[in-house]
């Protein structure tokens, strides 16, 4: 299954900077575990702080939660991950589908991810921001399914039966269909297993 580290800077009063992160970045390193920074609500997870860090581990894999979330966040985000290749950026919670399109065209066309942030945001209104934001079918697979699955070393030659939806992502088939489904019947997003008939078993 997937591993890795969640970083809230925000909910615990830190910066991605702090000395108090680096044992846990170093296990990180040892272990090959990509870490998920929060981003985007001075002072604590601005992208400054998680770029130092970044600077500070070149060999950790490291995503920026929100890529900024809003205002000049968002731009710095973008601006600073183009300089550092262990810097991803994930798209949930951020209002402005324009900077998605250039997210992928300048940072890279493989690292940037969608997200939901369910329940917080519903995934439909995630997904139709990264839809419309300009880029064709093929971008929008990779940013929607192609890029996590090479994030989380999976092959891309042997797609699995039964696509899963995580916390932050589905992971399943390319088509808009099946990255549509996961809700309940009050219309809430539900985490669990992508079924053969379209309906998502909950964990």
């Amino acid at each position: 299954g997937f591993q890795g580290i969640k970083l809230h800077p925000l909910l615990n009063a830190f910066t991605a900077n702090d000395a108090v992160v680096h044992p846990l970045m170093e296990v990180a390193q040892q272990m090959d575990l990509p870490v998920f920074i929060h981003s985007g609500h001075p002072p604590f997870s601005l992208p400054h702080s998680i770029i130092q860090l970044a600077e500070d581990f070149p060999k950790v894999r490291i995503v920026m939660v929100h890529m900024g979330m809003e205002g000049i966040y968002i731009q710095a985000a973008i601006d600073l991950s183009k300089k550092h290749d262990n810097v991803y950026l994930e798209t949930s919670g951020m209002p402005m589908h324009t900077k998605i399109r250039e997210a992928y065209n300048t940072v890279g066309s493989e690292r940037v991810f969608w997200g939901s942030d369910a329940p917080f945001h519903h995934y439909r209104v995630e997904m139709l921001r990264t839809e419309v934001c300009g880029l064709p079918e093929s971008a929008l697979e990779n940013i929607f399914y192609r890029n996590i699955k090479r994030f989380q070393h999976f092959s891309l030659e042997h797609k699995e039966e039964k696509p899963r939806m995580t916390g932050l992502f589905l992971i399943g088939k390319e088509d808009k269909q099946e990255r549509q489904c996961g809700e309940d019947a009050g219309g809430d997003p539900v985490e669990g297993d992508l079924t053969s008939d379209g309906s998502v078993e909950p964990f």
